[in-house]
């Protein structure tokens, strides 16, 4: 649908070679994030590249971040469930900040828009059961009949 379609941020493309060395600039290559209209708790996918020389691989907003799982060098993706927690009730228009960053702490970031829609009204998510503990019932000593 032309919805889903629009439901994706891509950001540049990747390159033929992402190596760098050690002391190179940080750089962010491509980046796609979906879906950008989401709910808290939706399943997000994230992927990325950048250049090689990049250790570590952040996505989030303050007060929330989630580090993303390197598959190669300068290669990254991830799955996981957006958190709201962190964001002020009512607020829909937020900013994502990737941030790169290298060993010696030298970084470079970009900016993904997302929407954060509430859940409608009187609509509950599916929860897991909690678990029930066990329960005995207490058992009353029989008592002895006497004569």
């Amino acid at each position: 649908s032309a919805f889903a379609a629009t439901n994706v941020f891509t950001y540049g493309q990747p390159p033929s070679n992402n190596y760098a060395g050690p002391t190179d600039a940080v750089q962010i290559f491509f980046a796609k994030f979906s879906p950008t209209v989401l709910r808290n708790g939706a399943p997000v996918n994230f992927t990325a590249v950048t250049t090689t020389n990049v250790s570590r691989l952040t996505i989030g907003y303050q007060g929330f971040q989630t580090q993303i799982a390197q598959t190669s060098p300068g290669q990254w993706q991830s799955s996981y469930n957006f958190s709201a927690a962190g964001l002020t009730p009512g607020q829909t228009g937020v900013a994502l900040t990737v941030t790169a960053t290298r060993l010696d702490g030298a970084s470079s970031s970009i900016q993904i828009p997302i929407s954060v829609v509430p859940w409608p009204t009187g609509f509950r998510p599916l929860r897991r059961p909690r678990a029930r503990p066990n329960r005995r019932r207490s058992v009353r000593p029989s008592r002895a009949r006497t004569r």
